[in-house]
């Protein structure tokens, strides 16, 4: 019981490396007692079911704190309020992926090996989890380097995966040098020196490369933008008495200023959208060369889409989501499930088929992004936008409470602006809204719970290209450093 509770309160003190707490440095501390605590000989000769028990009970400590937010949806209706523990499933789910982490990683006998596995495996799980069911990307340890400047760097050239790899190593470098002054095989010694050196000078290299030679050349345009954070409450984005009110002041904003791009949050258009009725009321209130980008339910053929619409003067353009949230847009076994209408609605959204990228009436194309559809960063890019320079992300991040799910959410987007080498140009109905430079730089930003509405200029070069394929690389890496252990453990065993 003893190393259970050991285990749980480990995950617990490792979910404050995360948003919206960001105490990096804690990093180093934790990995290396939960590695010590791994290669403890009392652990070590416990059955696999026992391990499995105990990597859960690790996940359930970190989940709890990170993932508390979860329960936030079923707030906002009297009649799910009361179902709000079924938000314990995914926690429990997710913990699940660091029971089946630690049961594979018993299997490794030699403490060099256990050392290089646990970065890898974190990993692997973290790739498992994105692909199983419906994917969910969101605790990826890539997001502990989102507060950091410089680190942050590094999502460019390795990708959310390597990141991770590699956050995961350095943390553990402190219990690197204990096993290296006390481990008595000079072979292991000299290889994982060897190794872990030249990962630590490769990956500073490359942080120093990114931000001292790599400018952008291309030719610029100027836009002018307008952010426009409602920060309307949940429960009155259904009420009848607020829709007209909200309308006007949408109308009022976009007639503010000239050649301006007027971006609001997901759904803040307060009306079903059916026969292009919203477009027209929109062009009618449109001049000076202004435009609007703004999230809205779209019907088509009694189908349901959560779009995001560019409209100007003379031309619109929509983009349906294509990444659902489970529980959230659609319902599962809806049948058994129908109490959680209050959250989802009574009929599920339909996922979207058309091409995630808008031409606009200006000097650009842009990248559509809707909600958590940010947090799927193998899914965004493709060859016709790949070197289009803006990713715009709306959302209304009011589901995910007041505490950490908007921050979580707000630099996991942040993340995407580095990794893809992209302005992201971010608008939340609650907040955070932001506009990111390619380099994960924020250059505005609207705080939480806010309602404001930013204007300001920006450059922003006509193409950005980035080097996606290297990210590729991690998967390579990861299979030789695991064969390179089974080997390891072999030749252990001989001896």
């Amino acid at each position: 019981m003893s190393y259970l509770i050991k285990f749980f309160f480990c995950g617990i003190i490792c979910s404050f490396i995360f948003p919206p707490f960001l105490l990096f440095p804690l990093g180093f501390l934790i990995f290396p007692y939960l590695f010590f605590l791994l290669k403890d000989k009392k652990i070590k000769n416990l059955n696999k079911s026992k391990q499995f028990i105990y990597g859960t009970s690790f996940g359930l400590g970190l989940n709890i704190i990170v993932l508390y937010w979860v329960k936030e949806p079923f707030a906002f209706h009297p009649a799910t309020i009361n179902y709000s523990s079924f938000s314990f499933l995914l926690i429990l789910y997710i913990s699940f992926y660091f029971g089946l982490l630690f049961f594979i990683l018993s299997y490794f006998k030699n403490d060099f090996s256990k050392l290089i596995m646990i970065p890898v495996l974190f990993v692997i799980m973290e790739i498992i989890r994105e692909n199983f069911l419906f994917g969910f990307p969101w605790i990826t340890f890539s997001l502990v380097a989102s507060g950091n400047y410089y680190i942050l760097q590094l999502a460019y050239f390795i990708g959310s995966y390597g990141l991770s790899f590699f956050l995961i190593f350095i943390f553990l470098i402190p219990s690197s040098v204990f096993l290296l002054l006390n481990y008595s095989k000079k072979f292991f010694q000299k290889i994982y020196l060897l190794t872990a050196i030249s990962i630590f000078l490769i990956f500073s290299s490359l942080i120093f490369i990114r931000l001292n030679f790599f400018h952008d050349q291309n030719t610029k345009v100027d836009i002018n933008l307008s952010l426009n954070q409602l920060n309307i409450y949940q429960s009155d984005k259904s009420n009848s008495m607020f829709k007209s009110s909200r309308m006007k002041e949408i109308i009022n904003i976009i007639n503010y200023q000239k050649d301006t791009i007027h971006i609001f949050s997901e759904t803040d258009y307060p009306y079903i959208i059916e026969n292009n009725d919203m477009v027209e009321l929109l062009q009618k209130n449109l001049s000076n060369n202004n435009s609007v980008i703004i999230g809205g339910i779209r019907k088509e053929k009694n189908k349901y889409y959560n779009s995001l619409f560019f409209i100007s003067e003379d031309y619109s353009k929509f983009f349906d989501k294509k990444k659902l949230v489970p529980f959230g847009e659609f319902l599962p076994f809806r049948k058994n499930l129908n109490f959680l209408k209050f959250i989802v609605g009574n009929v599920d959204l339909e996922k979207g088929n058309t091409n995630r990228l808008i031409k606009t009436s200006y000097n650009f194309n842009f990248i559509p992004v809707i909600c958590y559809e940010i947090i799927f960063f193998n899914d965004l890019l493709s060859a016709i936008n790949n070197k289009s320079p803006i990713l715009i992300n709306i959302t209304n991040d009011a589901w995910f409470g007041k505490y950490s799910g908007p921050y979580q959410h707000f630099y996991l987007s942040r993340i995407r602006s580095t990794e893809l080498n992209k302005f992201l140009i971010r608008v939340s109905n609650n907040g955070v809204s932001a506009i990111v430079d390619n380099y994960g730089k924020i250059i505005d930003h609207i705080p939480l719970n806010k309602k404001e509405m930013h204007n300001l200029r920006i450059k922003i070069p006509l193409e950005l290209n980035n080097i996606l394929y290297l990210h590729k690389l991690i998967y390579l890496f990861l299979i030789i450093l695991t064969i390179t252990v089974v080997i390891i453990e072999k030749k252990t065993k001989k001896l």
